[in-house]
C-alpha cells in the first residue's frame, strides 16, 4: 500500500509505504535476516531505475539496513522489529534514509508467516505512520486455511 504523497517529494508521505509478505512455512527471523533480506529488496529497487532515471554512479551505493528486535512486541506480534534503511532515492536522486517497522506474525491454524513492513523517512511520530499503524492494527487472520 503506497499513501497517495508516495512520489511527491514535497508531500509528508513521500517515500511512506506498506507491504505485507505471506512466507510458507513457519519463519523464526532474527535482525540480521530482515537486514539481508530488505537490503536485497531495497538494492533491487534501485537497480531497476539506475537506466530508466539516469542515476549517477557516484550516487548509487549498497543499500544499508540496521535492525533491533524489540524486547516486547507490539499488539498481537510475534515479534516486531524496528530499523532503517540507507539507500538511494532514485526519484529524488540522493541518498534517503527511511525509517522502518517489521511485524512478524503466525496466523493460527495456517503453515504461513505474515511479515507486515512499514517505511516513511518520517519519525515514527509524524502522522503518516498514524495511517501505517493503522493498516496494520486492522490486519485479521482468516479463518481459511
Amino acid at each position: 500500500m503506497y499513501t497517495t504523497g508516495w512520489s511527491k517529494p514535497e508531500s509528508d508521505e513521500y517515500w511512506s509505504y506498506a507491504f505485507l509478505w505471506y512466507v510458507e512455512g513457519s519463519q523464526i527471523l532474527d535482525a540480521k535476516t530482515i537486514e539481508n533480506n530488505l537490503s536485497l529488496y531495497f538494492d533491487g529497487l534501485v537497480n531497476r531505475n539506475i537506466e530508466k532515471r539516469a542515476l549517477p554512479k557516484k550516487l548509487i551505493k549498497k543499500t544499508k539496513a540496521k535492525f533491533q528486535k524489540l524486547t516486547k512486541p507490539q499488539g498481537e506480534d510475534e515479534s516486531t522489529f524496528t530499523g532503517t534503511i540507507q539507500m538511494v532515492d532514485y526519484m529524488g536522486k540522493q541518498p534517503i534514509t527511511l525509517q522502518a517497522i517489521v511485524h512478524l506474525k503466525k496466523c493460527p491454524g495456517n503453515d504461513h508467516t505474515i511479515i507486515f513492513h512499514q517505511f516513511s523517512p518520517q519519525k515514527r511520530t509524524a502522522p503518516v505512520w498514524t495511517r501505517l499503524n493503522q493498516l496494520w492494527s486492522s490486519f485479521r487472520c482468516s479463518d481459511k486455511s
